[in-house]
């Protein structure tokens, strides 16, 4: 199965493993029947934020056929900085 980011779930959830690892994720239950889990980005996380926009942003300057980030994401993340 492939999930809407157009990777595989097995390697989502691998990355989503390693992200929580590292600090930078945090995972939470929010469904117990059956049981699901949403990931909240840590302080951590917040804090590499403005890193990884900087980095979209040359990317899309100088890497031809980059994705961009939907507005809303961009607005969501940085309004908290």
């Amino acid at each position: 199965l492939a999930s809407p980011e157009g990777i595989s779930t097995n390697l989502l959830t691998d990355r989503l493993k390693r992200l929580e690892r590292e600090g930078l994720l945090e995972r939470r239950e929010y469904q117990q029947r059956p049981t699901r889990y949403e990931y909240v980005v840590t302080q951590k996380g917040r804090d590499l934020l403005p890193v990884l926009i900087e980095l979209v942003k040359w990317a899309n300057r100088h890497i031809p056929d980059t994705k961009k980030p939907p507005q809303w994401m961009v607005e969501k993340f940085t309004r908290r900085l």
